[in-house]
């Protein structure tokens, strides 16, 4: 294909497969529920508000089109793949509190991902992708492929991709901050257990331990939920930041 013409389809199929590598792998609209032909749409509409920023280049042969293509999946699948690290760290931090308080064997369907997960695991999956869309994250991701085009993507792709495995310890980081509290609490709770149990031999603790354990888990988490949100909302900017700097001229 020759011509200016050819030259501006070409630059838009790029565009497009940059787009979608970021929706292929982004939580929500990356979920198995989302038909592709809505992840199509999507990617086909992402492309079109971006394309005005997308720097002109000649596409001399197939070989090169479709070796930029992989590059720019493979760049939108890494900008998916930070936003996926987050909602990890959510549903572990979901998980450690289900197993501390005694609802680690009722598990639900995660609507997103079609797997099993703990129903407190859900439910701070859920919380996250909240405070995702509330903190502008779906908006953020339009920003970071549009700042994405102001700088030659050759020096980047390595330091993004060595980043975002520098950050990956961020999951378990992230999880241990917003579980600890209860850990901490069920960890008094089974002290005061053995001080009972040795107070009051006759008692049997084991029968009384799991109801109670369950309540005042519940009870707890009830406490510790309106400080969940700003907890995830920091590392998430911050995640974004960090990504926006590495992004920038």
């Amino acid at each position: 294909m020759t011509g200016p013409m050819a030259e501006k389809v070409l630059l838009y199929l790029l565009a497009f497969l940059r787009a979608w590598g970021v929706l292929a792998f982004l939580p929500v609209f990356g979920s198995r529920n989302v038909p592709w032909m809505t992840k199509a749409s999507l990617a086909l509409i992402t492309a079109f508000v971006v394309f005005p920023f997308v720097p002109e280049s000649k596409i001399e042969t197939g070989a090169e089109f479709l070796a930029l293509g992989a590059r720019d999946f493979l760049f939108g699948a890494l900008l998916g793949f930070m936003g996926r690290l987050f909602f990890a760290a959510a549903e572990t931090a979901g998980q450690l509190i289900s197993y501390k308080i005694g609802l680690g064997l009722g598990e639900i369907l995660d609507v997103q991902g079609e797997y099993s997960l703990p129903v407190i695991s859900n439910f701070t999956g859920l919380l996250a992708l909240l405070v995702f869309l509330a903190s502008g994250g779906h908006h953020f991701y339009f920003k970071a492929l549009v700042e994405s085009y102001r700088i030659p993507l050759e020096g980047k792709m390595a330091s993004v991709a060595k980043g975002i495995l520098e950050r990956s310890p961020m999951v378990l980081e992230l999880a241990l901050r917003l579980s600890a509290p209860l850990m901490v609490l069920n960890f008094l709770f089974y002290l005061g257990l053995v001080v009972v149990g040795r107070a009051v031999v006759q008692m049997n603790v084991f029968l009384v331990s799991l109801p109670m354990q369950v309540g005042l888990g519940l009870l707890g988490l009830g406490v510790l939920l309106p400080h969940l949100p700003p907890v995830m909302k920091g590392t998430w900017e911050g995640l974004g930041r960090w990504l926006l700097q590495v992004l920038s001229p």
